[in-house]
């Protein structure tokens, strides 16, 4: 579900259990309005989707896995 900055819903998309977060989260990136910033939990933790926010001129603020490699820089500790 896309939610605005005052949380409320502006889209979703179903997708069943077997779907990976990265298919249905483009698809859904896709249909969103300019944003500064995208939030998403661990689970879109994929470089593919952070590729895929950047051309919308949003940053992505996803959390990293807790077995993730990568550093946790892009946000604050306070998010």
């Amino acid at each position: 579900m896309a939610a605005d900055a005052h949380e409320n819903p502006v889209d979703f998309e179903i997708a069943g259990g077997e779907v990976q977060y990265a298919k249905a989260a483009r698809k859904l990136i896709g249909m969103l309005k300019a944003a500064q910033h995208t939030i998403a939990d661990e689970g879109y933790d994929a470089q593919v989707i952070r590729e895929h926010i950047g051309p919308k001129g949003a940053i992505p603020l996803i959390s990293r896995k807790s077995n993730s490699r990568k550093a946790k820089s892009e946000f604050g500790a306070h998010l």
